[in-house]
């Protein structure tokens, strides 16, 4: 089956995957619909996801021969590992035959190919490998590059719909993109997106799948979210902000002693997990109204709001455009740079070596982005965060529409 990301970008499984796996890609692909796969062309396809028989030689098993089994028609190289880079304190573990390379999980692997090199982009893994693991860093990151070669790029940016108009906000990781666009969205804009978003060469914005994080204190600000969260949602929440609660006092005392300082930073995480509830964005788009059938559909893009995380905020001024293209393209390049850092790895065998690399694909992006760009309002919001989001969405309202 494939997956079509808005004509941008598409990911096909291969009939061979095993049915947990291939229900998992379904929910994290979401609000796009499986279609029937293509009885040809491979060449039209960006991304495949296909098991191999047996095991690969190096990680503890016999040298096999992927796809000798018939199960595949992707996975026919031979794997034979001639490098293996282990855990480097990024909680990685790579490897390298002289063609692909491999990232290794629980003694099984699975090549992580190029984005932009290799068409199609072939992650063939071996069976037990537990590909959701790497979804979010490498798989997702790889179908993203994919929108490139259709003249698309995927940016690190929130987005929603406000009188057939989409409107992107982005910035760098926790500056409150999310909390501006559910913001904007309880005062009548259709929600798009979260997190990442397409912007097509023709200058149309679509959704790129990827849940909804709330976060538990941004909901107070939210009254229509907040009427519509589950039972489950409000009760994680409310642990969390116990949980909080509790681990104060160990946090006042955390400075001057070093277990109560490990102690305090293990509740810190645990409460962080729970502090944060998971949405899809079809659930959201549902919560704020607009149409579950006309989700996926381009929407012309007028507004680009780039935030800066500033001490008291500032609120809404343009800016020029290639500032807003090169601070997207490069906070995009961080967010994938587990994705890169699989290239950095192998290099160390590989020669010679070639591999895109987070400098090259963040100026092709930027490029794409200029171009888009010049026709839409360029603005940067400055605020706090975490801060009340009505006051930016307000401005943004009154500025960019």
């Amino acid at each position: 089956m494939r997956f079509d990301i808005g004509e941008a970008a598409n990911l096909e499984i291969d009939s061979a995957v095993e049915p947990a796996l291939a229900a998992f890609v379904r929910a994290q692909l979401r609000p796009y619909r499986a279609m029937p796969s293509p009885a040809s062309d491979p060449a039209a396809t960006d991304v495949v996801l296909t098991p191999t028989g047996g095991a690969a030689a190096g990680v503890g098993s016999p040298e096999t021969e992927p796809g000798s089994t018939g199960e595949s028609h992707w996975g026919t190289r031979k794997v034979t590992f001639v490098d293996v880079e282990n855990d480097a304190g990024d909680g990685l573990a790579t490897a390298w035959d002289g063609e692909r390379a491999y990232v290794l999980r629980l003694g099984r692997w699975c090549a992580v190919p190029d984005a932009l090199l290799d068409h199609p982009a072939v992650f063939e893994y071996e069976r037990g490998f537990p590909v959701w693991d790497i979804w979010g860093s490498l798989v997702g990151p790889a179908l993203s590059l994919s929108a490139l070669r259709h003249d698309a790029v995927v940016v690190h940016a929130s987005a929603v719909e406000i009188d057939g108009r989409a409107i992107l906000v982005g910035g760098w990781s926790e500056s409150g993109k999310t909390e501006v666009a559910l913001a904007l969205a309880e005062t009548g804009a259709k929600f798009i997106s979260d997190k990442w978003s397409v912007v097509r060469g023709d200058a149309t914005v679509v959704p790129f799948p990827a849940s909804v994080g709330v976060r538990r204190w941004v909901v107070r600000y939210l009254p229509r979210l907040r009427s519509r969260l589950s039972v489950a949602a409000r009760t994680q929440l409310a642990g969390a902000a116990v949980a909080g609660t509790l681990a104060s006092p160990i946090r006042r005392r955390s400075y001057s002693r070093r277990l109560l300082r490990e102690a305090a930073g293990f509740s810190d995480r645990v409460t962080a997990v729970a502090d944060r509830v998971s949405i899809s964005s079809a659930e959201v788009r549902a919560i704020y109204g607009g149409s579950l059938d006309e989700m996926c559909k381009p929407v012309p893009l007028a507004t680009v709001v780039l935030l800066s995380t500033v001490p008291n905020g500032g609120g809404v001024d343009p800016v020029d455009a290639s500032i807003v293209a090169r601070r997207l393209a490069r906070a995009a390049a961080f967010e994938r740079r587990a994705y890169f850092s699989v290239g950095e790895r192998v290099a160390y065998a590989a020669h010679p070596f070639r591999r895109s690399s987070a400098v090259e694909v963040a100026g092709l992006e930027e490029s794409l982005l200029g171009r888009v760009l010049r026709d839409a309002i360029v603005l940067e919001g400055r605020t706090a965060f975490p801060a009340d989001p009505r006051h930016l969405a307000d401005a943004i309202r009154r500025v960019g529409t």
